[in-house]
């Protein structure tokens, strides 16, 4: 056993492979979400409840103007040049060859939302024909 491992209760978390695990270890389970596979998914008895501050605290959606691809698109279109950029979708589209289809096409439809060319340079390079909207 484990040292200071818990004895009566049991711990139901995502945090798995640490040294001497004697118990399995989850198996080949997910532990990280989204995922596609049957793994966690947020339970929404467990969300935080709004608070009175000076206004409301609680868990809002980020409003920031950026998004979430700002700046690897800046990467992308200032850093690398056009021999750096088709070696960087040739190495993701080699990467990806022995994924599954639909992983594939979610991925493309991501690269696609950070730069429309870098995302049809996988595809392409995939033989894909993009199905998938996210």
């Amino acid at each position: 056993m484990p040292i200071n491992h818990s004895y009566r209760s049991k711990i139901n978390n995502y945090q798995r492979d640490g040294e001497s695990r004697v118990d399995g270890n989850s198996g080949s389970a997910v532990n990280y979400e989204p995922n596609t596979r049957g793994g966690p998914a947020p339970d929404p008895k467990y969300t935080k409840s709004q608070v009175k501050v000076a206004q409301h605290g609680g868990r809002f959606k980020y409003a920031h103007p950026n998004d979430d691809f700002e700046q690897i698109r800046t990467f992308y279109h200032k850093v690398l040049n056009e021999t750096e950029r088709d070696q960087l979708t040739s190495n993701i589209a080699n990467h990806m060859r022995p994924v599954r289809k639909e992983v594939k096409l979610r991925a493309v439809e991501i690269y696609k939302k950070i730069d429309a060319d870098y995302g049809k340079r996988v595809e392409e390079k995939l033989g894909l024909k993009s199905e998938a909207k996210l």
